[in-house]
């Protein structure tokens, strides 16, 4: 997925290797998550007696324990989303999910042998992420291309090799290095060696990628534009679940709407909506819809750059503006974009047409940008925050280009996973 290495193994998640203990292990947490699936049922039966509900509830346990894993170790490949985070959504979507099917199916099942099956398979995962945790992943940096720039991470200890060693390979456990450069016939020997004893080697550009989360589009090679192509099935189901989810959310969130609507009228004269001209898939501009957050003579956003910009603590911003910035409120009337088709829920955040003509002249292929639809939340919107001014803009394009390029249903969910997080945390808006 976000970081496939080049030989050898093709699990990304960095992991250590050496001096594992049996609980850090995958083998750990399915095979024992497993086991209690399928006991706890077996024990109610013996106290209770046979019953065709501990059957399906055994079968739903182990469904969920299997979708889980699934899940998780998808996600695992993307950055922005700690493995922490990740368990209690895949775990609890998992067995919700296997209980939902098993109602529409009607089958007979027992609530206590689900219950005691999502605590054990909590308490399993939970054991093996604490033990995962001690230490931090070491790769070893050959010296080739240019590896020496890779990122600086927190959870990695970068250690260069100066000489092809066997015994210190084997010691990091994985590796890296730049192969769009010269590989000297010595370290193309030592890679193969290592590959066929199953060290990890990372490609450094695909790594990085996967550590910051960005893909810098000066960078580009020739075949990087096709990488830049999003998946066409996964782009037209996710339009078709888009459209589904705003017209379920809209009649629901109706009232709650219109109660918002009230008071932005009665906090500042002016209409309750703000329409502004965006620029949406292959560039096609429409009109977007969200609620007045500034005052009326000052929320012109298309009639130049400055106005089309929000900075901190922006003196046109209303007192209640402020607070549906921050609970971004302010963006619920975007669901009639969604419906009409011209936005995704998850997608690259619109810019307003004048910013975007603005871009285009400054930022090389930013209009590449527009290969999907744009959405309510977005990867640079949850990692970035807002931006203002063209170098922080073209931070936000390379993290729109790491969207697109590993586009997805897997780093739409890490993506909504952070935008529940930063909306509660309040933090990115202005």
């Amino acid at each position: 997925m976000a970081s496939e290495p080049v030989l050898g193994m093709t699990n990304v998640a960095l992991r250590r290797v050496e001096g594992r203990s049996f609980l850090e292990t995958r083998s750990f947490e399915l095979g024992t998550s497993l086991l209690f699936a399928i006991v706890f049922p077996l024990l109610i039966m013996f106290i209770e007696g046979p019953h065709l509900s501990l059957f399906f509830s055994a079968l739903s346990n182990v469904g969920a324990v299997l979708l889980a894993t699934y899940a998780r170790s998808s996600l695992a490949s993307f950055p922005g989303l700690s493995a922490g985070r990740a368990i209690l959504p895949t775990i609890l979507g998992s067995h919700f999910a296997m209980l939902f099917a098993v109602l529409m199916l009607r089958l007979p099942y027992s609530r206590s042998a689900l219950l005691l099956g999502l605590v054990a398979h909590l308490v399993v995962v939970a054991i093996r992420f604490r033990a995962t945790m001690r230490q931090r992943q070491t790769i070893g940096v050959l010296p080739v291309g240019e590896s020496k720039s890779l990122p600086y991470d927190q959870r990695i200890h970068w250690s260069p090799m100066t000489v092809p060693s066997m015994e210190e390979a084997r010691r990091h456990g994985a590796l890296v290095a730049d192969l769009s450069g010269d590989v000297s016939p010595q370290w193309e020997r030592f890679m193969t060696e290592a590959a066929l004893e199953g060290i990890i080697i990372y490609q450094a550009k695909e790594l990085a990628e996967s550590l910051t989360g960005r893909v810098e589009p000066e960078r580009l090679s020739e075949n990087g534009f096709s990488a830049l192509m999003p998946t066409r099935a996964w782009f037209h189901i996710k339009g078709l679940a888009d459209r589904l989810v705003a017209l379920v959310a809209l009649p629901i969130l109706a009232i709650p709407m219109l109660v918002v609507a009230f008071l932005v009228r009665r906090d500042s004269p002016g209409p309750a909506l703000f329409r502004q001209q965006r620029a949406g898939h292959a560039g096609v501009p429409f009109t977007a819809y969200k609620f007045r957050t500034m005052r009326v003579d000052e929320c012109d956003g298309n009639s130049s750059v400055i106005k089309a910009q929000t900075i901190d603590d922006d003196e046109r911003i209303t007192r209640l503006g402020r607070s549906l910035r921050r609970m971004r409120i302010d963006e619920l009337p975007q669901l009639i974009n969604v419906l009409k088709g011209e936005m995704s829920l998850i997608g690259p955040r619109p810019e307003p047409k004048v910013l975007t003509d603005w871009y285009e002249q400054e930022l090389p292929f930013y209009r590449l940008r527009h290969v999907v639809k744009p959405g309510i939340s977005g990867w640079a919107q949850v990692n970035q925050g807002h931006v203002n001014g063209i170098d922080q803009a073209q931070v936000k394009l390379h993290y729109d280009f790491y969207y697109i390029k590993y586009f997805s249903p897997w780093l739409d969910l890490i993506i909504l996973f952070r935008t529940i997080s930063t909306m509660l945390g309040r933090k990115g808006a202005r």
